[in-house]
């Protein structure tokens, strides 16, 4: 992200890297690619405010496509005190999986992650993403908890607070 927000490919891949791709594909394809990872860096603001959207490359295969990233800028709360969460939401369409939609909530010591599909997950991915998380979470020593939702469809933009089990969700 750090890469992403200042529109440096060459602080994400490395230098190294850059010249091995420009060597196997070529300098112009390599500019190409350059050029496309600093317009990505201009956020764009969606209607609803203070959400930052930025469109990420990811490559499924041999097949590249976008990754919408919805980020909410952590602040002050209208008292002063705390600070709000972290917020983000990732949007993508596998070609195993379909379309997913990854929305996070992290706050100091505490991180919840809503994985929603248009179709539902099978078990044995929903079990691994369970795994990894208590993983990850156990590694890091944070509370909170991984939710599973079929919808039929998206939001366009996020809005709102992420679902709790009481929406209906399934861990």
């Amino acid at each position: 992200m750090s890469a992403l927000r200042g529109g440096d490919l060459r602080g994400w891949l490395g230098q190294d890297s850059l010249n091995e791709l420009s060597r196997l594909k070529g300098a112009t394809t390599t500019q190409a690619l350059v050029d496309d990872f600093s317009e990505l860096a201009r956020p764009t603001r969606n209607d609803t405010g203070d959400w930052r959207v930025f469109n990420l490359p990811l490559l499924d295969g041999a097949q590249q496509q976008q990754i919408r990233l919805y980020l909410k800028q952590r602040g002050r709360r209208g008292d002063g005190e705390a600070e709000t969460p972290s917020r983000f939401v990732f949007e993508m369409d596998l070609s195993r999986l379909g379309a997913l939609q990854l929305d996070g909530l992290a706050s100091r010591g505490r991180f919840d992650l809503v994985v929603r599909s248009t179709k539902p997950l099978p078990d044995t991915v929903q079990g691994d993403i369970g795994v990894l998380f208590g993983q990850v979470r156990q590694a890091n020593d944070f509370a909170g908890e991984v939710y599973f939702q079929t919808v039929p469809a998206f939001t366009a933009a996020p809005a709102g607070q992420p679902p709790t089990r009481a929406d209906g969700l399934v861990v």
